[in-house]
């Protein structure tokens, strides 16, 4: 028989029903555009500021290192975290074939997850950074977040509760995720933490969070799309939806000693690290395979041509994510791209790519149904060419001068006349002023973009039109589902999702922590790197992280060829008494850990002299000033430096 299916699936809800969590999640997804635009301008900033370290360096607040971490949270907690949720408010109740439950609920969780976003980054442009990457917010900003969060988790499932019993993809990821967001943010948030435990908490954390909330949400948004586009109807569960769901998640959640290669942490760690990295290979390949049997032979059905081409980029970059991640978990690799340009530009493709591009499709296919709207197709032709040509450009050139940098530190390594750090830096940061160019021009034409995306969500620049509609034949069955998946249901899903979860947390991050030499004091930790409550030291130490320095210096020498020249090579006890542990980012500047035993940076006078004015000492210094903080704060701050030795 024939019938006639809404591009953004017909259901048996009300019009109340449907109204209500149309509101629920248009509102999500306008709170999220605005942090959108917000995060993509303040990364631009950040990015010229790399080129040009005087922009803004004489504002406090607009520092690099205090705008930079900024721009990524916002662009994480704001703008995909609030769209995945309204994502997720829409589709459910379709899916569901269920009410929203609660919407007043659901929007008192909007409010408290914007309050957070936009207060922490306040805070953290204000100086209260707390020094680890994803999690710089202070907790009382962290607790309005996680507390909306969970309500958004719990009215995702109270919704599919009142719906049939077997749950299809879509449910699976759009239930479990906002659950692991809970668990994998309450678990990085745990205060006190110390040494080299903190960077495996951090390390976990980073991995958890990316891939069983962003990831798992994202590929669940496009489970609801991808038939919404072709007609199909929902997909019902197969073996091959299982094993991207299951491999989705039991990969990714292992692969956080990534970013420890070479540290001071157990080498069967990061051998788990790797093995896991090549497995995220496999839900990759899955999801693609599971898609493109799903819109076999039905491209004639599908209308929306702006959605596809969102969707396929998604694809692109999330497939090129998973090879990224597994490039940098490898040994041989890492010694050459840990701690470039690469680390930032996995964000970006990850981030600013797979899971942002979803989402813009699910905006493009979703949309009439929400606003009775849609962008004009100029609009989404401009939004999508510019968004990836400049993303394109910035990632481009990240992975080129990264690699670029990489080489030269082994390139130099064995050369004396060639220092990794002092007046000879700049052979790793001249070379480098076309590719941070590029991206910093690729990162403009980013936020430009958005600006049309923004407008299209609040109906500027749209055209009103009805829903979208296609005719298909409808035999009764699902032509996408080959060999059907043992039922899912709602209990085994939340048990399997804690449980994953606990097994995870127990593997990378609370069995490496019971290793004796974690607690265990070096001379150097229990001595230099032991900072007396009140002293110069200390507060320089809480400067260095307030300000950001972290982003671009590490502190950290890996028994590597790259670090050769660099010192000592560290050890886990070098770390025990730092809460958290300052392993640094990027080498955007020099190693600091042995800073305190080379000239000139064993002067305070010298480096007071410096961190007034970079330039006036060392032209080629990518440094901001910091001449916006008193002279008793460059002191602190200079006396930390020396103690590093």
């Amino acid at each position: 028989m024939s019938a006639e299916i809404q591009a953004t699936e017909a259901t048996s809800l009300s019009d109340g029903d449907v109204a209500a969590a149309n509101s629920t999640s248009l509102a999500h997804l306008r709170v999220a555009g605005a942090f959108l635009v917000a995060a993509a301008l303040l990364g631009m900033v950040a990015a010229f500021q790399i080129v040009a370290p005087d922009l803004l360096s004489g504002v406090e607040m607009f520092s690099y290192g205090r705008i930079a971490p900024v721009a990524l949270d916002t662009f994480i907690y704001g703008w995909l975290t609030i769209g995945l949720i309204g994502a997720a408010y829409h589709i459910l109740p379709k899916v569901s074939e269920a009410p929203l439950w609660n919407p007043m609920l659901a929007k008192t969780g909007l409010g408290l997850i914007t309050l957070g976003v936009a207060i922490g980054g306040l805070a953290v442009l204000s100086g209260f950074n707390e020094g680890r990457l994803l999690l710089e917010y202070p907790l009382w900003a962290d607790a309005l977040i996680v507390l909306g969060v969970a309500i958004a988790a719990f009215v995702c499932t109270k919704t599919v509760s009142g719906g049939q019993k077997d749950l299809m993809p879509a449910q699976w990821f759009l239930v479990a995720a906002p659950w692991w967001f809970v668990f994998s943010f309450v678990s990085g948030n745990l205060p006190g933490i110390p040494g080299v435990n903190s960077q495996l908490l951090t390390s976990f954390f980073q991995s958890s969070f990316t891939g069983l909330w962003l990831a798992a949400a994202g590929v669940g948004v496009v489970y609801h799309i991808v038939p919404a586009l072709t007609g199909h109807g929902q997909r019902r569960s197969s073996r091959i939806s299982l094993i991207v769901f299951w491999s989705l998640a039991f990969a990714w959640a292992w692969t956080g000693p990534r970013f420890n290669v070479y540290g001071p942490v157990p080498d069967w760690l990061e051998t788990i690290g790797a093995f896991f990295a090549i497995g995220l290979l496999v839900p990759a390949i899955a999801v693609i395979a599971d898609v493109a049997f799903t819109v076999r032979d039905r491209w004639d059905h599908v209308t929306n041509q702006a959605a596809i081409r969102y969707l396929a980029a998604g694809f692109v970059f999330f497939t090129i994510a998973a090879v990224q991640n597994m490039v940098q978990s490898l040994r041989s690799p890492s010694a050459v791209l840990q701690f470039t340009a690469w680390q930032s530009a996995f964000d970006l493709v990850l981030f600013y790519g797979a899971i942002s591009f979803w989402l813009f499709a699910f905006v493009s296919v979703s949309l009439p149904a929400l606003a009775g709207r849609r962008p004009t197709d100029v609009s989404a032709q401009v939004h999508f060419g510019v968004s990836v040509s400049g993303l394109l450009l910035a990632v481009g050139a990240s992975w080129f001068g990264g690699l670029q940098q990489g080489l030269t530190w082994i390139g130099t390594a064995n050369t004396e006349d060639v220092l990794p750090y002092g007046e000879q830096f700049i052979n790793s940061v001249g070379p480098l002023e076309g590719p941070w160019l590029l991206r910093a021009f690729g990162l403009a034409l980013f936020a430009l973009a958005q600006f049309l995306f923004l407008r299209s969500l609040f109906g500027a620049g749209a055209e009103a039109t009805d829903v979208d509609r296609v005719v298909v034949d409808d035999d009764g069955d699902d032509p996408a589902v080959l060999d059907p998946a043992p039922p899912v249901l709602l209990g085994g899903l939340l048990k399997g999702a804690v449980g994953l979860f606990a097994v995870a947390a127990l593997s990378v991050w609370i069995l490496p922590s019971f290793e004796a030499e974690n607690v265990e004091g070096t001379i150097l930790g229990d001595f230099s790197r032991f900072y007396e409550e009140g002293s110069d030291e200390a507060a320089g130490r809480q400067i260095y992280l307030q300000e950001g320095c972290w982003y671009c210096h590490t502190q950290q020498v890996r028994p590597i060829v790259t670090d050769v020249g660099l010192g000592p090579v560290s050890q886990a006890g070098d770390y025990v008494h730092e809460t958290p542990a300052m392993f640094g980012v990027q080498r955007i500047g020099p190693d600091l850990m042995h800073s305190g035993s080379r000239e000139p940076t064993d002067s305070v006078a010298w480096l007071t002299a410096y961190l007034n004015d970079p330039r006036a000492v060392r032209p080629w210094s990518t440094m901001p000033a910091y001449g916006s903080l008193s002279d008793t704060e460059i002191s602190q701050l200079a006396a930390y430096l020396v103690s590093l030795d």
